[in-house]
């Protein structure tokens, strides 16, 4: 299938599209610009505006010739609108490779780049690497499946990955294949800033067929990871196919801090969930979430869970955390009315099918300022297990421990307590109900 790749160099950039007859791949539009702005070219549906070209412009039309642009330096910023899939919709067809590379890549003005399979062959992968940074603002970078061929995995590397303003990267399947893995690699940072909007890294299994596929892994490699106002990163499941597991491996610290209140009202955080969404049943199950650092800090109404909710009847997945330094959840925020919301870690389950653990393990657990850990089963399925191994344990100010079942399990475990203190009205609590 065919591969767009950009490409920086000393002298200039080249933009290739090598495409075959049968790739029947569209390209809407590509706008490379200098910074600072010196030209603002605007072409049709089919033709590539780019500024300073050198050389030639391939006819975009003639599938057997590849596109074959250059311009001169320095390029800094790459705003695109790009569908990659079969035009024909023929069986068998799966997207082509998406290939960018350079310095620093940014994608935003509500552009999107879009890896789509439409028949029976697996899509091809999407890869961005960026020695400085890639930043997706306000825009869509992501692939899909609709049919029985896999989606195409999303493949970072960068030393700061940012997205920002309602920014969406995800690998989805609506199809009854299988969903594509999203990795990142960001050797400084990862930031998912939300300035008030939803914004999410995700994989998803979407209910529109009845016999979805499995939505894809999620991995995230990096120093620090940031998740503010709105920033999310998921994996999720609202039909047949299960979630995803979603690991975090930060070498330095992990922080989500307040919730997304301008276009939805939902927590910043990390999430693995099972949830009904329309009328497709939610059968499928949640993925477990993996988080491994030295400091984790959650505050201001955001939450790291794993759950069933909503009317879905599968199981929540496991949520397991290693901070080997420190953990803080502290603080509230403003729910959808108006309403006092927590920070939250969580392990729950609202349906037929069972929560899955809370494991902890850090130097230092401190739960304050009216924020909760805990474990849950208020439908037919067990609760999990609230497991904390920490040499220190600090509740204050109305901070919880809490585990609560209606049908069986929902224990709280504190392993290699030196120092527990509670102070001005934090609580630790267990509550079993129904049979």
């Amino acid at each position: 299938m065919g591969t767009l790749t950009v490409s920086s160099g000393g002298v200039s950039r080249l933009v290739a599209l090598n495409c075959v007859p049968s790739a029947k791949i569209r390209l809407l539009a590509v706008l490379v610009m200098k910074e600072p702005l010196t030209f603002n070219l605007a072409f049709g549906p089919n033709i590539i505006p780019l500024g300073l070209i050198r050389k030639r412009l391939a006819d975009p039309l003639v599938w057997s010739k590849p596109f074959i642009l250059e311009i001169e330096p320095p390029v800094t910023r790459l705003m695109m609108l790009l569908t990659f899939g079969s035009l024909a919709k023929k069986a068998g067809e799966g997207s082509g490779a998406i290939q960018l590379r350079g310095n620093k890549i940014v994608i935003d003005e509500e552009s999107k780049v879009t890896g789509r399979t439409e028949g029976g062959n697996a899509g091809q992968p999407l890869t961005i690497k960026a020695s400085d940074f890639v930043d997706v603002n306000k825009s869509q970078v992501g692939t899909i499946t609709e049919k029985a061929g896999s989606a195409g995995d999303i493949a970072i590397a960068t030393r700061r990955l940012i997205v920002r303003n309602g920014g969406l990267l995800g690998a989805s399947t609506s199809g009854s294949g299988q969903g594509g893995n999203l990795t990142v690699d960001a050797s400084e940072s990862v930031e998912v800033l939300g300035d008030g909007f939803f914004t999410e890294l995700a994989t998803r299994s979407l209910g529109v067929n009845p016999n979805t596929g499995n939505a894809g892994t999620v991995q995230i490699t990096t120093k620090n990871l940031i998740l503010r106002d709105g920033g999310r990163i998921s994996t999720s499941t609202n039909t047949t196919g299960n979630g995803g597991t979603l690991r975090v491996d930060a070498s330095e610290s992990v922080e989500a801090s307040g919730r997304a209140v301008l276009d939805i009202n939902l927590p910043s955080g990390l999430f693995a969930e099972s949830r009904k969404l329309g009328s497709i049943a939610a059968i499928g199950n949640g993925g477990d979430l993996i988080i491994n650092t030295q400091r984790l800090l959650v505050q201001d109404g955001a939450s790291i869970s794993t759950a069933a909710i909503n009317g879905s009847t599968g199981q929540a997945g496991r949520l397991d955390i290693n901070a080997s330094n420190s953990l803080t959840v502290t603080g509230t925020g403003i729910g959808d009315n108006g309403q006092i919301v927590p920070s939250t870690l969580l392990a729950a389950s609202e349906g037929s099918g069972s929560a899955g653990d809370l494991r902890i393990n850090t130097n230092k657990l401190t739960v304050r300022d009216r924020a909760q850990v805990s474990v849950a089963s208020t439908g037919s399925g067990r609760a999990g297990n609230l497991e904390i191994t920490s040499d220190v344990l600090l509740l204050d100010n109305q901070g919880k421990l809490t585990a609560a079942t209606t049908a069986g399990e929902g224990n709280i475990n504190l392993r290699s307590l030196n120092l527990l203190i509670l102070r001005r009205g934090s609580v630790i609590t267990t509550s079993a109900t129904g049979n």
